[in-house]
Parts: structure tokens; C-alpha cells; sequence
């Protein structure tokens, strides 16, 4: 009777050991499932954000483009721009992300910000008279477009490739 006993609750330890091993296993392929999804969609959100910087650089250099038509091409890129920074402080963010999410969020709105004063400025500098403080304004701003390349490429992703490495992750490329 002894002898059933301690079966019985060698066979009950040995259920619970699986039951938490599963669990633990779950756990971490979620973890490891919202990391992959961080990368993928922070990705694509600067993917586009780059797409959107080459085509005001198009925009700039562009001859054809009237000083209307550039404000109004910069304008919409800048809309562009909003929407991305709002995807991504809408993204679902694993906390060994945290200070990559926000270098991220920073270049976003660096760039946001820089291309609503660009479009701004622009008809006042293409005016023929009292044109230093706006060709002043976009001269910093793209200052501001630089740092926001900086702040993406040198800080958030080798932030982000150093968590995926520590925690033994394999994501896309950014």
C-alpha cells in the first residue's frame, strides 16, 4: 500500500515538472515570437520612413519643381511621416527594446518635425526679399534629418541587434 503511494506521487511530481517545463517553453516562444514581431514591423516603418526621405531629396533636386509644388510634395511626405510616427508608438514593444523603441521614435519625429518646418519654409524662401530665416530654418532642419539618420542607424539598431544576440534571437536584417 506504502509502495503504491510513493508511486503515485512520484509519477504526480513527474507530471508537475512537465507541466512547468511546457509552460516555460510556451513562455519563451511568445517572448521570442514578440521579439521577431518588434523587428518586422519597427523595420518596415523605417523602411518606409527612408523611402520617404529619398523622395523629398527627389523632390528637392527636382528642376521642374515650382516653389508651390515642392511646399505641397514636402507637405505630403510630411503626412506620411505623422503616420509612421504614430505606427510606431503603437507598436507592441518587448522591454529589452525599450531604449531602442525610443532612438526610434526620436529619429521618426526628428524627421517629422524637420519636414513641417521644410514645408513651411520654403515659399518664404524662394521669395524674393527676407529670405535668411526660412533658408536658416531648412538649413537646420536638414541638420535635424541628419541626426535622425544617426540616431537610427547608430543607436536603435545596433541596440536592437545586441538584444537579439543576447537572447539568441534570429530576426530579419534592418
Amino acid at each position: 500500500y506504502l509502495l503504491r503511494r510513493l508511486i503515485g506521487v512520484g509519477i504526480g511530481i513527474g507530471f508537475l515538472i512537465l507541466v512547468v517545463l511546457a509552460f516555460r517553453g510556451c513562455l519563451q516562444a511568445r517572448e521570442e515570437r514578440g521579439m521577431k514581431n518588434y523587428v518586422t514591423d519597427v523595420g518596415t516603418i523605417m523602411q518606409e520612413s527612408e523611402q520617404s526621405g529619398k523622395d523629398f531629396f527627389d523632390a528637392v533636386e527636382s528642376p521642374d519643381n515650382s516653389s508651390i509644388t515642392l511646399q505641397n510634395q514636402i507637405s505630403s511626405l510630411r503626412g506620411a511621416s505623422e503616420s509612421l510616427y504614430d505606427r510606431a508608438q503603437k507598436i507592441g514593444v518587448p522591454g529589452q527594446m525599450d531604449d531602442a523603441q525610443s532612438a526610434a521614435i526620436l529619429s521618426l519625429r526628428l524627421r517629422r518635425d524637420a519636414l513641417d518646418t521644410i514645408s513651411q519654409s520654403v515659399g518664404p524662401a524662394a521669395a524674393r526679399a527676407e529670405t535668411t530665416d526660412a533658408i536658416q530654418a531648412i538649413q537646420d532642419k536638414m541638420g535635424s534629418l541628419y541626426a535622425s539618420d544617426i540616431l537610427w542607424s547608430q543607436v536603435a539598431v545596433p541596440e536592437i541587434d545586441d538584444v537579439l544576440q543576447d537572447e539568441q534571437v534570429e530576426a530579419q536584417d534592418l
